[in-house]
């Protein structure tokens, strides 16, 4: 099968006129160690590892020829694109490949993949260079096709830099993660969400990889330390949020933000299903700047993709003091999961969940003898 494009192997040098360009860097962290790790997860296609694109030839060898497929999933529908690996480079300090599209490739073009090693400051970087235009029959689709382009650039170097973090823990940094043992936790960060009834949020994200905890409470009000009953009245202003802890190492907070947009409707101001009320708002409250900025381009990419019907009305607004909830509302659909709220409410999100992102849960505990 011949390449769909006539400029293969150009992304040696300067990319083709004709094409929309994308060049993104991401810096892995420092050393020897660490470039070795980045060049391993190159081999094993770790860079594909986002849950909705993958490598459905994970062990193909990275060597001029050898014809690669990836997969992947574009509002809830899978497709197969085939390509072939151009050339690839391997030298002391840099190793990687680039790869072309094949004739019945949706997009015509070639991406590079290549990670870095600066003996100046023994700094280690992860690029991605790519050229592309889509086929004639499918340019109408261009916009739609740009935001998934960076999106997976975006998605791509998180997986980058998690594969390394990941390697770096299991050799290195493990046994010092064992708060029994006295030494120090891995660096947490932390988000805050409302989207409805909290009881539905804290079920789904306490089933998610990198997120090692979870709480029910009250933010975005006036009223200090609100009871139950006095949000659910409508006048403390709070929303029900959980506030979740999470390995950045493991999961994003862009990760986070693809769960929550999908398990509640972020169209309906004061509501989610049955639930009324301003406690029931869509929100996310940003701890960071960073956080701030991936909200903001969430929602531009969900509105451009036209994913919903209407506006997303979702709030993005700092954070406030947190109250947590009482007791009683802590893990309440593992507590409860026979209350008929949970069985017709909580039990489907967390099923929605489980399945569309399965890739994304913990592992299940393993049990003793």
């Amino acid at each position: 099968m011949p390449f769909s494009y006539p400029q293969v192997g150009a992304s040696r040098g300067q990319p083709p006129h004709g094409y929309a360009i994308d060049h993104n860097r991401i810096q892995l962290g420092e050393g020897v160690e660490t470039y070795e790790r980045a060049v391993a997860a190159l081999r094993q296609w770790k860079m594909f590892d986002l849950g909705w694109v993958r490598a459905a030839t994970p062990d193909a060898p990275i060597e001029p020829g050898v014809t690669v497929a990836i997969v992947a999933q574009h509002f809830g529908v899978w497709s197969l694109n085939a390509c072939r690996i151009v050339y690839a480079v391997d030298a002391p300090e840099r190793f990687g490949f680039a790869y072309g599209t094949l004739a019945d490739h949706a997009e015509m073009g070639e991406e590079r993949f290549t990670g870095e090693f600066h003996s100046s400051d023994q700094s280690v970087w992860y690029d991605i260079l790519a050229f592309s235009r889509p086929r004639p029959l499918i340019r109408l689709a261009q916009p739609i096709a740009r935001v998934l382009q960076r999106r997976f650039a975006r998605d791509s170097m998180d997986a980058m830099r998690r594969a390394v973090s990941s390697a770096m823990s299991v050799a290195t940094v493990l046994p010092s993660y064992h708060q029994r043992d006295g030494g120090p936790m891995p660096e947490q960060e932390i988000a805050t969400l409302a989207g409805g009834c909290f009881w539905c949020l804290e079920a789904v994200f306490d089933d998610m990889e990198g997120v090692s905890s979870v709480e029910s409470g009250y933010m975005g009000g006036k009223t200090k330390n609100p009871s139950y009953r006095e949000v659910c009245g409508g006048g403390t202003g709070h929303a029900e949020v959980i506030q979740l802890r999470f390995d950045p190492a493991v999961v994003s907070f862009r990760e986070i933000l693809d769960v929550f947009f999908a398990i509640h409707d972020p169209t309906t101001p004061n509501r989610q299903g049955n639930d009324l009320g301003t406690q029931y708002r869509s929100a996310i409250f940003y701890h960071s700047p960073e956080q701030k900025a991936v909200a903001e381009e969430t929602i531009r990419e969900l509105t451009a993709a036209r994913a919903y019907a209407t506006d997303i009305v979702t709030e993005v607004v700092p954070a406030a003091d947190f109250y947590r909830a009482e007791d009683y509302h802590q893990e309440y659909f593992a507590n409860n999961p026979l209350q008929p709220y949970c069985q017709f409410v909580v039990s489907p999100k967390v099923g929605k969940f489980r399945s569309k992102f399965a890739s994304k849960r913990k592992a299940a505990p393993q049990s003793g003898r």
